[in-house]
């Protein structure tokens, strides 16, 4: 949902819509990390658990060093800001619907634990 919103950014009209769907891109996007945290918890072996949890919220959190500067420069590079901006959100519409597509075909905790060992 966060990636369609963040595709239908760029073609609302100014205004209040723009913000209602700003705001549902920014907002629903945020349930991954606790789901995140959740799934990482039940499929890791007790004593990794930690090093697993950190690991993973370094790497996700890496996003907030990168995109900034690669949005900037895209920007930048764009014919206009306008243009830039449109680039941006698409980009990163389309990032969060194939990583929420791959999510929902690859991520299967009871599976996982199962396979691991770690089934109750």
């Amino acid at each position: 949902m966060a990636g369609a919103a963040m595709l239908l950014l760029p073609v609302t009209p100014a205004g209040a819509a723009q913000i209602v769907v700003l705001t549902i891109a920014f907002s629903v996007g945020t349930i991954f990390n606790s789901v995140s945290i959740a799934v990482n918890a039940e499929i890791s072996p007790t004593r990794q658990r930690a090093a697993v949890m950190g690991t993973c919220t370094g790497l996700v959190t890496t996003a907030g060093l990168i995109a900034p500067y690669l949005t900037g420069q895209i920007i930048q590079t764009a014919d206009s800001p306008a243009a830039g901006y449109t680039v941006s959100f698409t980009i990163a519409g389309v990032l969060l619907l194939a990583s929420g597509v791959l999510a929902l075909l690859f991520m299967r905790p009871e599976h996982t634990r199962n396979h691991i060992g770690l089934g109750g």
